[in-house]
């Protein structure tokens, strides 16, 4: 009698823990999205310690990052939104991005070719790619019903 007792314990925990992560992995899901490039200088190196800022138009809230030893740099669990972005680095002339959308669960890639000069001097990117969603191997399919 006392072994059906403790497994029928054992079993009631197993069940319990389970619904507890089953309940923490549903809160997980990303409901945001992220901004990642590489910053380079003139010649394709990798420029490491570079600043690099997102602002969300609508909230004026800042989110930062810097850009590590491969010149790689990643803003993630940003908000749904409009965002600008500003790339800075002593010795080089600050890029901006102007406003672009950011949607739910985008990775949006963002690569900076910075150019030597002073801090003060600012580039200001106009006719910039199109983000690129690369981090993820999707195909989208549009099929019409008329012939």
């Amino acid at each position: 009698m006392r072994k059906a007792y403790s497994a029928g314990f054992t079993l009631a925990c197993v069940v319990l823990i389970a619904l507890a992560m089953g309940g923490y992995t549903a809160r997980a899901q990303d409901v945001t999205a992220t901004i990642t490039g590489t910053v380079m200088d003139a010649s394709g190196g990798a420029v490491v310690g570079a600043t690099v800022t997102a602002k969300s138009v609508e909230r004026g809230t800042i989110f930062k990052a810097e850009s590590n030893e491969a010149g790689i740099y990643r803003i993630t669990q940003l908000p749904v939104g409009s965002y600008e972005l500003r790339v800075e680095k002593n010795g080089f002339q600050t890029s901006l991005y102007p406003a672009f959308a950011l949607v739910l669960n985008q990775i949006a890639r963002i690569d900076v070719q910075m150019k030597v000069g002073q801090v003060s001097e600012t580039i200001e990117v106009t006719g910039a790619a199109p983000i690129l969603k690369t981090e993820a191997t999707l195909v989208d399919t549009i099929i019409d019903s008329k012939n």
